[in-house]
């Protein structure tokens, strides 16, 4: 027989497994290998992102590994980043209009009185 147990923690899942050994000929051989222990996860409905350790167990002979343990990275979800939308503004320009000053302002400055001097040649 084999036994399993199953511990999940935070980030990790750990497999704990252990196999009878045989003490005649007439009984079982058992073997358990990664893809066994993932279909077993996989049973459970538990999802991994990566193997961190793993080994391989048998019961063939006396001198067989009897007891290991699989370790597995959760996958973690991380939160999707929120980007706002970019917003762009741009510089509004007024329209230039040419004014001409007022006669007023020729008078302040006494140029309506002055006389247009033709240049000399």
């Amino acid at each position: 027989m084999k036994d399993i147990k199953v511990v999940k923690t935070k980030d990790e899942v750990i497999v704990d497994v252990k196999l009878s050994s045989r003490g005649s000929a007439s009984d079982p051989m058992i073997s358990v290998s990664t893809a066994d222990i993932i279909s077993h996860l996989e049973k459970e409905n538990i999802s991994f992102h990566k193997i961190k350790k793993q080994t391989r167990l048998n019961n063939y002979s006396q001198n067989s590994v009897l007891e290991g343990q699989w370790v597995f990275k959760l996958s973690v979800e991380k939160p999707k980043k929120v980007t706002k939308a970019k917003t762009t503004t741009t510089r509004r320009r007024s329209a230039v209009t040419k004014t001409t000053q007022p006669k007023e302002t020729h008078k302040l400055l006494r140029t309506e009185d002055l006389e247009r001097v033709p240049p000399q040649t």
